[in-house]
């Protein structure tokens, strides 16, 4: 009985470290996707690509379009 109730004690304290690592998990993931979200917004795209010394292109896109 004693044996049971200290297996049970160290699953408590598992889980409480798993909750824990889950919780920090959680809130980096949403930092990442924040990030990630405005990285690519366009603005801050072509924001990134002038430092590059690239501009956005005069003639409209096309589709090309293969002949049988």
């Amino acid at each position: 009985m004693i044996y049971s109730a200290h297996k049970v004690d160290q699953k408590v304290v598992q889980i409480s470290k798993i909750n824990e690592s889950l919780k920090d998990l959680r809130s980096r993931h949403i930092d990442m996707r924040t990030k990630v979200t405005s990285l690519s917004k366009i603005t801050r795209v072509s924001d990134e690509v002038k430092r590059l010394g690239l501009t956005n292109s005069i003639d409209a896109p096309f589709k090309i379009e293969k002949q049988n």
